[in-house]
């Protein structure tokens, strides 16, 4: 059974970790991988050689990008630079946009041109296609998602100046094959995550405001029209991170909401129509946790978190109960650097 594994990277030194841990969350894979350039200003997993194992690009803003793919005793099995690349990419999104199976690409945005592109890599790493630069518009807030349901992956963008919400999805090329522009969008969302709430193969959005403790729960058919759209009032205000992943083995995903202020944590299922059907409440958490990432592999069915404390230098292994009530397995990681720049599941 493949174990989950992370990739740490320390921006000071320039050291790329890779840490393993078994269902027990007792660690079983750690390899330091050092001489890294300590200018990496973004870092995304995915599936991008099509192995059935993670790799990740590597994104620098005044040099070139890097494709790493690691063994499983965390070594750097493969590192290829990739150059010619512009220098204004500000985000990076994995996901199957081109419809191939069991391949991810890299979609690319540059903010300061308003343009995209679809970036795929061979087995040696290399970039083997690249879409047209692609007109996409000026969003500040884009994320993938399998919204249509059909496998392959599309984006969604928010435009919170004029209160607008774009869902585009791509052919096989690269190029964009539908978009579809929401109008009357709040332009005062704090969040926006994607998640298989409901149904496995797709997923649908949901929109948190802070300052009024509102959610919407968004989610399109086929063709990309709206289908559900529900409105869910009453929420902290307080809730610093939104994530979604399959924490109670269930199937589909689940909304985990973490508050640093409350050091407390809460588990959310939807029905069928966007309503909160579930809501547990677990308390105890630290104010303290910096990132929070969910891992790729599951253990008995369910996703696990890693939570990282940068000023203790401490992380926690995190496995909820089934029921949500409650915390399966929580283990603590002591004596990690204070210093880690960022952390992604491999």
């Amino acid at each position: 059974m493949a174990v989950p594994q992370y990739l740490l990277y320390d921006r000071q030194v320039g050291d790329g970790q890779v840490l393993g841990f078994n269902p027990a969350g007792q660690v079983v894979v750690n390899k330091i991988n050092s001489g890294w350039r300590k200018t990496w200003d973004i870092i995304v997993s995915g599936n991008f050689r099509g192995t059935g194992r993670s790799d990740i690009v590597l994104y620098d803003h005044t040099a070139q990008p890097d494709l790493v793919a690691f063994n499983n005793d965390g070594s750097v099995a493969l590192d290829h630079t990739n150059s010619g690349w512009r220098t204004t990419w500000n985000v990076l999104l994995a996901g199957n946009f081109r419809g191939r199976q069991n391949q991810d690409d890299l979609f690319l945005f540059d903010p300061s041109q308003g343009e995209a592109q679809i970036v795929s890599f061979g087995a040696n790493g290399v970039v083997d296609f690249q879409s047209p630069v692609l007109a996409f518009g000026n969003w500040t807030t884009i994320i993938a998602g399998r919204f249509l349901g059909n496998n392959a992956h599309q984006v969604v963008a928010y435009d919170p100046i004029n209160g607008h919400g774009k869902l585009v999805s791509f052919n096989n090329d690269g190029t964009v094959h539908q978009q579809h522009v929401y109008t009357g969008w709040r332009k005062t969302w704090t969040q926006l995550v994607a998640g298989s709430f409901i149904v496995p193969t797709r997923d649908d959005l949901v929109l948190y405001e802070r300052s009024t403790g509102d959610s919407d729960y968004v989610s399109f058919n086929a063709s990309g029209t709206s289908l559900t759209d529900h409105g869910n009032h009453g929420w902290r205000k307080t809730w610093d991170v939104l994530l979604a992943g399959d924490f109670l083995g269930s199937g589909h995903d689940t909304l985990l909401l973490y508050s640093r202020t409350d050091g407390e944590a809460d588990v959310v299922n939807f029905n069928g129509t966007g309503a909160v059907s579930f809501d547990a409440t677990l308390k105890g958490w630290r104010h303290s946790w910096d990132i929070l990432v969910i891992s790729k592999e599951k253990i008995g069915g369910q996703q696990e978190l890693l939570l990282y404390d940068r000023q203790a230098g401490e992380a926690d292994l995190v496995l909820l109960a089934k029921d949500g009530h409650s915390v399966a397995r929580d283990t603590t990681q002591t004596g990690w650097r204070k210093v880690w720049h960022t952390i992604v599941a491999l």
